[in-house]
This record gives structure tokens, sequence and C-alpha cells, in this order.
């Protein structure tokens, strides 16, 4: 069984050559082991070319595709096809460049207290929005934080680029965001297909994300490893001339499922109180009712007998 597989969806209109290039350049640069393999999907024989060219000694499957599903189903069908292969899998868009050398031992070494079937979905720090400076925290998802709906939540509560409140090592956390994740594939099994709400994956790391809290896991951000996203972000196409970037129906979909309103596209008063009423004795409660940046150190949570009911 190999340590690491690294599943990339290439699919849609947004995939640019220039963009792969660096997030598989920086892979290869910062990864820091050798037992690893990429799945790549991609919808034209360029992207597929190019991939092969960087990486084609270490791709355990490229699959063109003429009519790409939902990146739900594609990701699905993936964890289908490597599971009993790979002992953990790394989702990462194609617009990321990972900057911490040795990245992947780094992540071993933070999460090693953790017992296995504790631990979720793992990212790092994105300082992108930061690097072209706008007061954007990017990294992990708010959930039902008291400053959810703030402008600037996490590190950028103090509304002071140059000021900005980083963890000052790896905690739990909510969500984390979609661009860059690590979990193992015992785990993903778990919760495993995920849902697919619509085309665009909008809202698909909050709700796996919730899955994995509810199965016992919790997420982990490790803020000394950093990544860098979006890439190019003024050649990425909006509005009308990306149709894909939609959110109403993944929303829609989304709302559905936990049975929330989700108003103003974020969580309503109503809809913590309804979560927290129905989800009484899990992972969800930890956050009610605090700041996002009251962060939850993973020494600490494991220091104060957070598993000791796994021995």
């Amino acid at each position: 069984m190999k340590e690491l597989i690294i599943y990339i969806d290439s699919c849609y209109i947004n995939a640019r050559e220039e963009n792969i290039r660096d997030c598989i350049n920086s892979i290869e640069k910062n990864i820091g082991i050798t037992d690893y393999s990429y799945y790549i999907l991609v919808s034209n024989d360029n992207l597929e070319s190019l991939y092969k060219t960087l990486i084609g000694n270490k791709i355990h499957k490229i699959k063109n595709i003429d009519n790409p599903k939902w990146w739900a189903h594609n990701f699905n069908d993936f964890v289908d096809e490597c599971k009993g292969n790979f002992k953990n899998l790394m989702m990462t868009h194609d617009d990321v460049t990972i900057e911490t050398n040795n990245f992947y031992n780094i992540y071993l070494e933070e999460t090693k207290n953790t017992p296995p079937d504790n631990l979720g979905f793992t990212t790092f720090r994105n300082i992108g929005y930061n690097k072209i400076n706008q007061l954007i925290s990017n990294s992990a998802r708010t959930g039902i934080a008291k400053d959810r709906s703030a402008l600037s939540s996490y590190e950028c509560h103090t509304n002071n680029i140059n000021n900005l409140d980083w963890p000052k090592k790896t905690c739990v956390v909510w969500a984390t965001f979609h661009m860059v994740n690590i979990i193992s594939f015992k785990n993903i099994l778990k919760i495993s297909p995920l849902d697919a709400f619509g085309n665009w994956p909008v809202l698909a790391d909050e709700d796996f994300s919730m899955e994995a809290m509810l199965k016992g896991m919790d997420n982990i951000w490790i803020p000394h490893i950093d990544f860098i996203h979006p890439l190019r972000v003024e050649t990425r196409l909006k509005g009308a001339d990306n149709p894909y970037r939609n959110a109403s129906l993944p929303e829609k979909n989304f709302s559905k499922k936990w049975g929330i309103s989700w108003g103003g596209r974020n969580y309503t008063d109503e809809d913590i109180q309804s979560l927290i009423e129905r989800y009484k004795g899990t992972k969800f409660e930890k956050f009610y009712n605090k700041y996002s940046y009251e962060y939850i150190y993973l020494d600490e949570y494991i220091k104060n007998g957070n598993y000791e009911s796994n021995k």
C-alpha cells in the first residue's frame, strides 16, 4: 500500500496551464516524500499532455473526460477506485502552490498524537490574499462562529493586514476550506460517498467537514505550512463568463440536507440553534458561541482529555 495519492480535478473552465505547472512544481519541490502518486482529471488533450510531461512516471491514473460530472461525483469515483491502494489522500485545487518545504512530513508530525480514527480533514495556511493586499481569511471556514458574517474573521479580525492574528500552532477548526486537504482513506470511507450539491463544489468543504465531525473526527489547521491560492486571480472567469461558479443550486441543496435556511449566504441565529439542538453531544458544540479567533490548539485539546474515551 502506498502512503499517499494526490487528487487534482482540472476538468473545469478555469483550469490554466501556467497554474497547473506552478502547482505541480511546488508539490514536487516541497512534498518531502517519495511514496506517492497522482490521480488527475482533465477535459482536453493539452492538459493531459501537460500533466504527463510534468509527472508522467508518478501518475496512478489520468482521465480525459469529455463531459465531466459534478465535482463530488468525480471525487466519489476516485475514492472507489483507489481505496485499498493508498493510506492517505490529498486533494488540491490546480491553482495552488504549496510554499513550505517537507510539508507532508510536517503534517505527519503535527497530527501524530491524534488518534487515527479521530483525524478528519487537515489543511494549511493560505497566504494568497495577503500577498495581494486583501484582508480575506481563506484557510478555515467560520461555521457557526459568532463572527461568521464579519468581513474579517480568524487572523483578519484585527482589520490590519500588517498585524494579522494567525494561530500560533496547530488547531482544531469547524471546517477546512476546499483548496488543500489531507485525510486517510479509512476515514474518508466513513463519510463516502460525498453528497453532490451542484456543479461548483462551493459548500462541499462545509458539508464534508461537518460529516467528519459527526463521525467523531476533528478537522485540523496547520498554520506553519503555507500555500498560495488563488494563482493569477485576474485570469479567472467570473459572472456570466463562468456559469459554472453559480452558488444558488449548491446552497439550496446544502440547506435542504441540513434543515437550515442559509439566509444571506450564511447560518442564521435560528439555523445555529437548530443544529445545536439536533446534534447535541457532537463536536459541533465546542464551536458554539465562540469567535473564530478563539483558537482551539490541538496539543491543549489532547492534553485536556478529549480523546480519553478512545483508550
